[in-house]
């Protein structure tokens, strides 16, 4: 059905409100994007058949993390979490445990991870997903971004835990995003009927302006004359109500 993307124009007609066909449009080329970028920490699909109600498809980006819980630390592979040194010839409970600088290998040498994950003794990793879907509203014609985190045993995280590590709201991003947190609500997925936390989309056509009129004269990659284009909306999009989430796109979706 979203398979065959068909536009003459890349433009959207009436920028920053998207139509529904459009917002399918730009689904389905953000996801081909996706197909052909290598590497990436984070997957994607498009999901067309959650509702029979449903008339556009649905962005579901998942994306793991790992949690240190003693610093507040978050390590979006595990490839950065610091190894333990640990000394096989004196009890655990004697050790004064350190961090060094290692390789997962290392991690794997002296301590299996997911020992450490779980473990009561280091209590100090903690492993969850990140699950993110984009949705057409058509009552605020833009897209509107829902996520829910959860442990390894299924249970969700709360409201407040999520606010202490996961919304982020650092450096240049803060003109956007200052109180982007204030907006984050809790409410059903209009497809799953079960809790989904969102970001309001009260903010989301004068974000999409904002950039869209940043550049002046001179047209961004990513832009036509009359807005940003079909095919880097979701990126656009993504790459302003993501980071206080912490789902950050690579360059490469927008160029």
């Amino acid at each position: 059905m979203y398979g065959a993307v068909q536009m003459s124009d890349t433009s959207i007609l009436n920028f920053p409100y998207l139509s529904g066909v459009e917002f399918a449009n730009g689904a389905t080329l953000f996801y081909r994007k996706y197909l052909e970028l290598k590497n990436l920490d984070f997957n994607v699909k498009l999901v067309i058949n959650y509702s029979r109600h449903q008339n556009e498809p649905v962005v579901v980006i998942t994306k793991n993390f790992i949690y240190n819980t003693a610093e507040s630390t978050l390590f979006d592979d595990i490839e950065e979490i610091p190894t333990l040194e640990i000394n096989e010839n004196i009890p655990v409970e004697d050790q004064d445990i350190e961090y060094v600088s290692d390789t997962v290998q290392g991690v794997e040498n002296t301590l299996d991870i997911d020992a450490i994950i779980d473990s009561t003794t280091f209590p100090l990793l903690s492993e969850f997903t990140i699950e993110y879907h984009v949705v057409y509203s058509s009552t605020w014609k833009c897209p509107v971004l829902y996520f829910r985190i959860y442990n390894q045993d299924g249970s969700t995280l709360d409201l407040d835990m999520i606010k202490s590590f996961i919304i982020k709201n650092d450096g240049n991003l803060r003109m956007f995003h200052e109180n982007l947190a204030d907006t984050i609500g809790l409410q059903d997925h209009p497809y799953l009927n079960t809790p989904f936390y969102f970001i309001h989309p009260c903010k989301t056509h004068d974000l999409l302006k904002s950039v869209s009129d940043v550049s002046g004269e001179k047209q961004s990659p990513f832009q036509n004359p009359s807005g940003i284009s079909i095919d880097a909306f979701i990126s656009v999009y993504l790459s302003l109500v993501g980071p206080p989430v912490s789902l950050y796109l690579p360059l490469e979706f927008v160029v």
